[in-house]
């Protein structure tokens, strides 16, 4: 049996290592550009969920909850007064400044919200007012293919007031 020339072989590796490393690179920016389409979902579903919650249209908010987390937005919307309402019609639109997400796995993260011209419905001293600013945090699941949030409570405010 006659032995391949070094040359042949050296070629054949050089090009299987080619063959290696261009797989290698499409495989890992394939990788790269999944996370970037799920880190695109879940910020578009928090934004819509937190402009429509933060400005109490809370049947909109619906559509960016799991089903556990009706009774939330139903609470919501039954501890509003006509007061609230008025002095919410008098005030800015709340606005998404800033979303700092932790990612925990593959269907769950958390987003650190902050939020400017939030009104507050009918706080403790009596009658709703707007805050300049507010952190919250919420988190999301990823359902059948959609990112969702889940509210295990009402979003309360991340830095307590040092008033």
């Amino acid at each position: 049996m006659k032995s391949l020339p070094l040359c042949f072989i050296k070629k054949c590796v050089m090009k299987i290592y080619t063959l290696f490393c261009i797989s290698l690179f499409t495989l890992l920016g394939c990788h790269q550009l999944t996370g970037s389409r799920e880190d695109e979902s879940a910020d578009r579903q928090l934004n819509k969920f937190a402009t429509a919650y933060f400005n109490y249209d809370l049947v909109e908010a619906a559509n960016y909850v799991t089903p556990e987390s009706m009774k939330w937005l139903q609470f919501l919307a039954t501890n509003i007064t006509q007061e609230d309402l008025d002095l919410l019609n008098q005030t800015n639109e709340a606005s998404i400044e800033g979303i700092d997400y932790q990612t925990i796995g593959d269907t769950t993260r958390t987003a650190v919200v902050t939020i400017s011209n939030y009104f507050v419905a009918d706080s403790l001293e009596g009658q709703g007012h707007q805050e300049e600013q507010q952190e919250f945090l919420l988190h999301m699941v990823k359902r059948d293919g959609k990112w969702l949030v889940r509210m295990e409570g009402l979003p309360q405010n991340e830095k307590p007031s040092h008033d």
